[in-house]
């Protein structure tokens, strides 16, 4: 980004200089919250809250609301997590829909009450989480105008174009995920059916996903990822005995409000 601004115009003076007073390079990055609140909830506490928190709880569960997910994929774009972001990767127009329609509840909670003077009432309140869901939307539907979806067999080459067209200005980021991607292509052990990554190095040290290797790994932690070797491309799938412990280091790491 380039801001210029001339000098003030003076009288007589036939020419200004244009300055440069700004002149930066501005870096894709998102910020995620984790937050626990619903996407919207009761505005006032002279309500009976209950009544219309539980109101609230059945609408979000009618539309399949997901907190964690949204979470998981944020977190994973937050971290550099290429295997996490492809794996929990939402559908765009879903995420719409979902956002239409909490938009439409708020609205059809605000009242109009006409006493003394025109009061408008608002019932609900939007909260981070429904920030989170926007984010959520805007993330997916760039990277599907990239030509990315959601995958649970994830070809290396697909991890490596995301690295590129996402990551490849982040210099840190980009050079984390390189180096994994090339101890992935050096391996020599890969068939055609998926191992642990522990066992296809023969660690033997399998008994919980170590926080600290996850993310300086940028999710290719060994007993996280399975790894096989199929028509000459290696694919990558998250590992369901340690999903849970994975999508909790994502979530409880990133920043609280």
């Amino acid at each position: 980004m380039k801001v210029l601004n001339s000098d003030p115009f003076v009288e007589n003076i036939t020419s200004l200089n244009i300055n440069v007073i700004e002149n930066v390079k501005i870096l894709p990055r998102i910020a995620v919250y984790n937050i626990d609140k619903r996407p919207v909830e009761p505005f006032s506490s002279e309500q009976d809250m209950r009544e219309f928190g539980s109101y609230i709880s059945n609408f979000l569960y009618n539309l399949s609301y997901n907190k964690e997910e949204i979470l998981v994929f944020l977190g994973s774009f937050y971290f550099a997590l290429p295997v996490f972001i492809l794996s929990y990767m939402p559908c765009s127009s879903n995420v719409k829909f979902k956002i239409n329609e909490i938009s439409k509840e708020f609205e059809r909670n605000i009242k109009l009450k006409n006493s003394v003077k025109l009061e408008v009432l608002r019932e609900l309140k939007y909260t981070e989480n429904f920030a989170n869901f926007s984010k959520a939307y805007l993330v997916s539907s760039i990277l599907e105008k990239f030509g990315f979806n959601k995958l649970t067999d994830i070809p290396l080459s697909k991890i490596e174009e995301l690295k590129n067209k996402v990551f490849g200005k982040l210099s840190v980021e980009s050079n984390r995920i390189d180096k994994e991607i090339k101890d992935v292509k050096d391996l020599q052990n890969l068939n055609n059916e998926y191992q642990v990554y522990n066992a296809v190095i023969k660690s033997g040290k399998t008994e919980k996903v170590d926080k600290r290797n996850f993310f300086a790994h940028a999710g290719f932690e060994y007993n996280t990822i399975e790894l096989k070797k199929e028509n000459g491309e290696i694919y990558v799938r998250i590992y369901d005995n340690y999903r849970r412990q994975a999508e909790a280091y994502i979530t409880d790491d990133l920043p609280k409000i």
